[in-house]
């Protein structure tokens, strides 16, 4: 698989705390983690060496660990397979093919507001439907923060 970097970032007119919380509690995540399919969720506690699962209705996937969490500043998550039907793999082709992705989150203060930005490792494939609902869910991630 070729990987391309998707690299995407907003100015949020709120404190890097009430982003942090958009980021990482359940109850405000599922509103912007739908921006890359229904019902889709991450299933950890964003703490550093934790497990981390971002999954659809369907209970499939992406599997991988918190490698990084820097309260209020960064958030690194690699991954190391994927989720099917609940079941999580790290030993098949496409499992290990995912092994390596990293996503990163970075807050950084810019006077008043805050610049969130993110980049994703890609598959080339899906790399335009992805970068566009980074986009999307950045622009929610803006919203609930700026509402919270």
């Amino acid at each position: 698989m070729e990987t391309k970097r998707i690299e995407e970032a907003i100015l949020i007119n709120a404190p890097a705390e009430k982003i942090w919380q958009v980021i990482t509690e359940d109850k405000y995540n599922r509103d912007w983690l739908i921006e890359f399919g229904a019902g889709n969720i991450a299933d950890t506690d964003w703490h550093e060496g934790s497990k981390a699962l971002f999954m659809d209705e369907s209970k499939s996937g992406m599997a991988g660990v918190i490698e990084e969490s820097r309260p209020f500043e960064k958030i690194t998550v690699a991954y190391t397979g994927i989720v099917t039907d609940g079941e999580e793999d790290y030993e098949s082709e496409m499992a290990q093919q995912m092994n390596g992705y990293r996503e990163v989150y970075i807050l950084e203060e810019k006077g008043d507001a805050v610049r969130l930005s993110i980049s994703c490792d890609m598959d080339k494939e899906y790399y335009d439907d992805m970068a566009a609902a980074w986009r999307k869910a950045l622009e929610k991630m803006k919203e609930l923060s700026e509402n919270l």
